[in-house]
């Protein structure tokens, strides 16, 4: 079964049919017949490694369906076409040695032994029976058996080439055919192989042609579309060059435009200023006029009271001093005890009060309210939750997450710039001005608790005055303060400014030494929560500062008890709660957690 190879040369692949007497010579040569390559410059390989081409295909380890690299042969000192040494060995056992080309065929090869020895190899006759006898050469277990044969197998093929050397045996086998009758079909037989040479010759020319005109062919397509890829490869760079113009012109554009905005922002930056320089500037101009005209008002009533023409005082404050610091009109209950700066003012210098500073002129109803203190202390131990109430879901994530994007967003904007006192009094100012009004309650020792409705403008002594009014002992020294940490509430800053809108807590405080009996507020006030009112306590200034609930079952003070007797004991106190704590039942998804560990 005939085998098969596969032999290549860069792009040029052919597949070969490889009987296994055939040399890897023959294999070659019909390769390079097929491509028109000389064979003498060429040789195989087989996993990079160099082959025998005198070996048969059987005897050459190489498989079935194989890869062959047709590769150029190594320069050495001899070259391909150097002749080959060919030793005969005659029937006789005599050798015969001789130097030939690598092409010379079997047959020359013969005849060539024939004239030096003066002797007939290709034509001899057996004198017994007249028959022909056919002259048969053995090279590597390979017998040329046929005259047609001897005249077309080449040393080549057999794989001498290149300065190498062979041995061949001689063997002379008589036939049955007639010396005479051999002689006329080996006559035909030359006519018939030099029809047929002059045919493959003509054939291989036209292949040749073929293959000639093929190459020219792909040439053509190739230089086609080498120049058609040049060509969209120009037009590709002409659409990129448009492009970056393009870009180009765009990022001018956009820097003109960002550098316009830039300049219109500071023009617009300027003229604010501008603006606000003269505000301030008419203010002022503002303030010198008033006080101009304070002065002469003073002269004159100084020089009518010398020249003794004056009469009874009169409210000389015009109108236009109105427009600028307007006086507030307080309610009712906050003009005993309350201090207020602008009366301490001097004639000569009025202050100039900011329009969003002004208190509103129309009066304010305080509208005290009273609120009972709770009966218990809160226990969040008696708050039973669900278990889903400790998973977050989907909304809760996203809510958060949109909770954390917007506190990182209003960083960045604070950062964004640097801000005047100005500006940040202005956005302060524009984001409490919603409030029209505001709720203050405050928060006594006895857990007692007072509500009024103040304007934002107003100052803590406002608060103070409204406080004092509903005491039962007004003239009790006291003070606000907020917790925690403790902060003591400013008398001169106003409600705003304190960060108690839009409705805040407070508490009352008691200076250090000063007692008192609760309930400290007046008792019409109390009217509503009177059968909710925790039992009367002594209030001292460190009770101010308990944060503690008052237990209920707290006995009222007598005099015989002395001050301080009626306060809560802390012992029974904390062991209740200890009490109460040690019953507490700890959650599953805790427990869960404690397991784990």
């Amino acid at each position: 079964m005939a085998a098969s190879v596969t032999l290549e040369q860069g792009p040029k692949k052919l597949a070969v049919k490889a009987t296994p007497g055939r040399t890897l010579a023959e294999i070659l040569i019909e390769f390079c017949d097929k491509f028109g390559l000389k064979s003498e410059e060429w040789t195989l390989s087989f996993k990079q490694k160099a082959v025998d081409l005198a070996l048969p295909f059987r005897l050459s380890g190489i498989p079935q369906n194989a890869k062959l690299e047709v590769v150029k042969r190594a320069k050495s000192g001899q070259g391909a076409s150097s002749p080959v040494q060919v030793g005969l060995q005659l029937p006789t056992g005599e050798r015969i040695v001789e130097s030939f080309a690598p092409r010379t065929s079997l047959w020359d090869v013969l005849q060539h032994f024939e004239r030096s020895r003066a002797t007939t190899f290709t034509s001899a006759e057996d004198p017994n029976t007249s028959n022909y006898i056919q002259p048969v050469l053995s090279f590597l277990n390979r017998e040329i058996s046929s005259n047609r044969e001897l005249r077309n197998t080449t040393l080549e093929i057999l794989g001498l080439s290149g300065g190498s050397n062979g041995l061949m045996r001689l063997i002379m086998k008589p036939t049955d055919i007639k010396f005479m009758d051999f002689m006329a079909a080996e006559k035909a037989s030359l006519l018939q192989e030099a029809e047929d040479r002059e045919k493959a010759e003509h054939e291989r020319n036209a292949k040749q042609e073929q293959l000639k005109k093929d190459q020219q062919d792909a040439q053509l397509r190739a230089a086609e579309s080498q120049a058609r890829f040049k060509a969209a490869e120009e037009e590709e760079e002409k659409k990129r060059e448009h492009m970056r113009k393009l870009m180009i012109e765009e990022a001018v554009r956009i820097e003109r435009e960002r550098q316009l905005k830039e300049q219109a922002e500071q023009l617009r930056l300027q003229q604010k200023q501008q603006k606000e320089e003269q505000e301030r500037m008419w203010r002022q101009q503002k303030m010198l006029e008033e006080q101009e005209r304070s002065r002469q008002e003073s002269l004159r009533l100084a020089e009518e009271i010398a020249t003794g023409k004056a009469s009874q005082p009169k409210n000389t404050v015009d109108k236009d001093a109105m427009d600028v610091a307007p006086v507030s009109s307080e309610p009712s209950t906050t003009t005993s005890g309350a201090t207020n700066e602008e009366d301490k003012m001097d004639v000569d210098t009025p202050a100039v009060v900011p329009a969003w500073d002004r208190i509103p002129a129309e009066p304010l109803d305080r509208n005290p309210t009273a609120f009972a203190p709770s009966n218990a202390p809160f226990d969040g131990s008696q708050i039973e939750l669900p278990e889903d109430f400790f998973e977050m879901d989907a909304a809760d994530f996203a809510r958060e997450a949109q909770i954390q994007a917007d506190k990182k967003r209003r960083q960045e904007n604070e950062k964004s710039f640097l801000r005047t006192k100005a500006v940040r009094d202005r956005e302060r100012i524009q984001k409490y001005s919603k409030f029209k009004k505001c709720f203050i309650r405050v928060r006594f020792p006895d857990r007692l608790e007072l509500q009024g409705t103040f304007y934002p403008q107003e100052k803590t002594s406002h608060i103070l005055q409204f406080v004092r009014d509903c005491l039962v002992q007004p003239d009790m020294p006291f003070y606000l303060y907020t917790t925690p940490p403790i902060t003591r509430l400013s008398d001169t800053d106003n409600i705003r400014d304190q960060g108690l809108l839009p409705a805040s807590l407070v508490h009352f405080g008691l200076p250090q030494g000063v007692t008192a009996q609760s309930p400290l507020v007046k008792p019409e006030l109390l009217q509503d929560i009177k059968e909710k009112l925790p039992p009367s306590m002594t209030i001292s200034s460190t009770a101010s500062l308990n944060f503690s609930l008052p237990q209920t079952h707290t006995q009222p003070t007598t005099d015989s008890d002395g001050p301080g007797a009626g306060a809560p004991s802390s012992s029974s106190s904390s062991s209740e709660s200890k009490g109460k704590s040690d019953g507490n039942k700890v959650p599953k998804w805790f427990a869960a957690g404690l397991k784990k560990k």
